[in-house]
């Protein structure tokens, strides 16, 4: 600047005190003012560096005749130079503007900067109106540093004007260059900031992406191992990775996040006593919260299905290079079925123990379904098919005391034909039945009998046949209730096993009673025979002696050759009742059939048996149908039949009683009875009767007991049917019936109810 310009710009001499300043000064420095707060509300809203100073050298554009503008920016990242020229700048101008700048710049920062390369923008807009670039000499230049409390310049701002810049000029640019300077440094720092936010966000990022790579990993090598595996974060237990394995033990898929709250949802029993599982009891979280090692624990556990099982569960906390427990780490193998099966060969061999202890098998059998419960189910009975073909119940077991009163009724639910329970299909079928789940309709048998075992709660059923030697002698019934456990195909296994030695010993059981009762009877039969041939044989000896040494008359001796010849017709009806009961055993008794007559059949039996009747002084009486009837039967055997019942009634009848033999037409079949007005037989002996061998009590030794054996194996080989009535006192009916010949024979008329 001038001496002349300095000389008339000083102020007032030293005395005079400041001037004031005039209205124009006054308007300039309120434009000033105004175009600094519009630079400081640019600055405010800072976004786009190149964007904001554009906008800045456009305002101070407004208030300075701007030749050129350079700006020069070297914080964090590659530096930025811009250069802005007035449409008439010549490019020599610009260059020696470029040359200043760059000289001034290395001056202050002790380094250069290319500014050669960089090409020029025009000025923005709108310009002032009084700017002429006419005089080439008349131009100055201003180059102030970006710098913020005394820290390293890093870049400057240059401002060159067609007319000299005057001090108001100056404190002008100084103010924008100052603001300028802080909004790049607090911009700078914020985007250093937002670059180490994304800096770190990518390290995390990538992190993540090894921690998931190696979770990945982690997770195919766990889903390969036989056991389950968990993994918990610690502080507070979240599940941080579960293989394939648990979530098939626990049939449910394990919630990854879940903390040590949310594991009630996984339900774990103690097998001591069934209480169930804390959260805070759980072998994960007790490694985790205190480090404890937990080593094959057993935990009772609930499936998603409803049923129950055993796991065996370790756990141990994992810990950091500086021993925090950072996580921890649970392996559980399931071992229902290994326990199952360490029950179950338990139960076995209790079973068995107790099955071998005695042959009265109605009370071991009740004793192995006593033990049954609550080791196989919460209900247990066993059906017996009795040897007379009943079905009786004979023991029902429930694990509950309370439902004593409800077992006593089940009890009395034995199946009964055409029922359709359970136990009843299974004793038609003779195959096992798995009723995993239990429906109504699986019940239907008789309502109060649903209503029972629905008041047991039964959840699930199994029914197993007792075969033995291809019969089928009942079935044995496991059932569920409260416990919630459900059969399986495991189970149903066990049940047949256990059917299969109780289906034994009950066999066994009967085959010993057989056999004792086969040698009792041998006894009787010897002493039954001994005593039978004995008495004949003493007369025959005894004859046969007199007839060697008598000399009797001949009528004497014929008498004696008489009771000879009864002695040896005993002998010899004996022998053959013994042989015929061993054919009919055999089923080896053959009957050769032909046509008869009923009448005729009856007169000839009456006949035969005349003589005995008239020893005792009894009538004998006999009554037929209206006409005559004819069968196709074995004569002589049927004959035999009506010779040992008629016989019978004539042994058993007191003097002067009466038998009545009849014949009558029955749905084409003939009924033959034989009456008497004998003592009777007891009601608790009739059933006997027909067995071989059978005496009644007060009859014992009056015969070998053959003779009604005899005559039912002859009337079944028939296709007949043969049974008594009898009342003790009054006498005994023995009926038989055989069917009728071809419907070709007519009856041929005789006189009606005739007797002899």
């Amino acid at each position: 600047m001038s001496a002349e310009r300095r000389k008339e710009s000083r102020g007032p001499e030293a005395g005079e005190g400041p001037a004031a300043p005039g209205p124009e000064a006054q308007a300039r420095a309120y434009l000033r003012l105004r175009q600094l707060y519009e630079i400081s509300k640019l600055l405010t809203s800072f976004e786009n560096v190149e964007e904001t100073i554009t906008a800045i050298v456009g305002i101070v554009g407004q208030a300075l005749p701007l030749r050129s503008v350079i700006f020069i920016l070297e914080s964090a990242g590659p530096s930025r130079t811009i250069v802005w020229k007035a449409d008439a700048e010549s490019e020599e101008r610009l260059r020696a503007a470029k040359a200043r700048a760059r000289g001034s710049y290395s001056y202050l920062v002790r380094s250069g900067v290319d500014l050669d390369a960089v090409a020029a923008r025009t000025l923005p807009g709108p310009l002032r109106d009084d700017v002429r670039l006419e005089a080439e000499d008349a131009t100055s230049f201003v180059l102030l540093p970006l710098v913020v409390d005394h820290r390293p310049i890093f870049g400057a701002l240059q401002f060159e004007t067609a007319p000299r810049l005057d001090e108001l000029d100056l404190v002008f640019v100084n103010a924008v260059v100052n603001q300028l300077a802080v909004a790049l440094d607090r911009q700078a720092a914020i985007e250093a900031k937002q670059a180490k936010a994304e800096a770190r966000r990518a390290a995390a990022e990538v992190r993540e992406a090894h921690t998931e790579a190696e979770r990945s990993w982690l997770k195919t090598v766990l889903d390969r191992m036989p056991a389950g595996v968990i993994i918990g974060e610690a502080p507070g237990g979240e599940l941080l990775l579960a293989n394939k394995q648990a979530e098939q033990i626990w049939e449910r898929p394990i919630a990854l996040g879940a903390g040590t709250a949310e594991y009630r949802e996984y339900r774990g029993f103690h097998p001591e006593d069934g209480r169930a599982y804390e959260p805070e009891e759980w072998p994960l979280v007790r490694s985790i919260a205190r480090g404890e090692i937990v080593t094959e624990e057993e935990i009772e556990y609930l499936r998603s299905d409803g049923t129950r099982g055993t796991m065996l569960v370790s756990s141990a906390p994992i810990e950091a290079p500086d021993r925090r427990i950072v996580s921890g780490v649970a392996t559980f193998h399931d071992i229902t079925q290994r326990k199952q099966v360490e029950r179950v060969q338990r139960f076995l061999a209790e079973a068995s123990a107790i099955l071998a202890a005695s042959l009265d098998y109605r009370v071991t059998v009740a004793a192995v379904v006593r033990l049954a419960v609550p080791v196989l189910g919460d209900v247990c009975f066993l059906d017996e098919i009795g040897e007379d073909g009943e079905v009786r119940r004979l023991e029902v077991v429930f694990a509950d005391r309370k439902l004593r009163d409800l077992a006593e009724r089940v009890r009395l639910l034995a199946p009964s034909p055409g029922s359709q329970s359970p136990q009843a299909k299974v004793l038609e079928s003779g195959k096992p039945l798995l009723l995993a789940e239990l429906a109504d309709s699986d019940l239907q048998d008789t309502p109060e009998g649903e209503e029972m075992l629905r008041t047991a709660g039964l959840q699930s059923m199994i029914v197993v046949p007792l075969l033995a030697r291809g019969q089928n002698l009942g079935v044995l019934t496991f059932a569920t209730a409260s416990s919630g456990r459900r059969y399986s195909s495991l189970d149903l296994a066990f049940a047949e096993e256990i059917a299969h030695r109780a289906a034994l010993a009950i066999d066994n059981a009967r085959l010993y009673l057989h056999a004792t009762k086969a040698t009792g009877t041998r006894d009787e039969l010897i002493a039954a025979v001994s005593h039978d041939l004995k008495n004949p044989l003493a007369t025959i000896v005894t004859t046969a002696e007199l007839l060697a040494r008598s000399e009797a008359p001949d009528e004497k001796r014929r008498r004696w050759v008489e009771s000879l010849r009864k002695s040896a017709d005993a002998m010899k009806h004996l022998i053959e009742d013994l042989l015929d009961i061993a054919r009919i055993e055999a089923g080896r008794l053959t009957i050769e059939e032909q046509r008869c007559a009923v009448g005729g059949l009856l007169a000839e039996a009456l006949d035969l048996m005349q003589p005995l009747a008239q020893q005792k002084r009894l009538r004998l009486e006999r009554q037929l149908p209206g006409g005559e009837v004819y069968l196709r039967c074995d004569r002589p055997r049927i004959l035999r039949v009506l010779s040992n019942l008629i016989g019978n009634s004539i042994k058993f009848t007191s003097e002067g009683g009466a038998i009545t033999v009849r014949a009558e037409l029955a749905d084409r079949e003939v009924r033959f009875s034989v009456a008497d007005t004998g003592s009777g037989i007891a009601a608790d002996e009739l059933p006997h009767i027909f067995e071989r061998f059978w005496q009644a009590r007060k009859t014992a030794r009056l015969g070998a007991g053959l003779g009604l054996a005899i005559a039912k194996g002859i009337v079944d080989a028939h296709r007949g049917q043969i049974w008594a009535d009898s009342e003790t006192g009054t006498g005994s009916t023995f009926f038989f019936t055989l069917p009728l010949g071809n419907r070709e024979d007519p009856p041929r008329p005789v006189d009606a109810g005739s007797r002899r």
